[in-house]
């Protein structure tokens, strides 16, 4: 009658590893003095706004080469990339760079290869201050 998450796990392989998947959690968050705004076109007077279908659904897969929205000349400069993953190795030399998951050709705010997104939120207002969403390549 109920099923339980136990049956989703193999009792007689007690030695199975775990292994970590090949890229972490990440938190895209915009600037504090950014104007954000959502709309079907670029509004006037935003730094960047965001499509109403990016918002349809609280978690998703998007491809590569999916349009998020538009940025003003300030491009990816609006936008902060934090890992979510705790960094054991204390290497303070790395950093996580927006251009590594987003392009603003012409002003167009593309996602540069396919990945999960976990939105927590869903105005402008929650988005300055939460961020966006999280998300994983996949």
């Amino acid at each position: 009658m109920y099923s339980s998450m136990l049956t989703l796990v193999d009792s007689n392989n007690s030695k199975q590893k775990i292994k970590p998947e090949k890229y972490g959690l990440y938190k895209l968050r915009v600037r504090s003095e950014v104007e954000v705004a959502i709309s079907e076109k670029p509004v006037f007077g935003a730094n960047v706004t965001f499509l109403p279908k990016a918002f349809e659904y609280a978690n998703y897969n998007a491809q590569s080469n999916s349009v998020l929205g538009w940025v003003d000349h300030g491009g990816l400069s609006h936008f902060i990339v934090e890992s979510s993953q705790p960094n054991n190795k204390k290497d303070t030399t790395s950093a996580t760079l927006p251009s590594q998951f987003l392009n603003a050709d012409n002003g167009i705010l593309r996602i540069t290869m396919a990945m999960r997104i976990y939105l927590i939120a869903k105005t402008p207002k929650e988005i300055q201050q939460n961020g966006l969403c999280y998300f994983t390549p996949v």
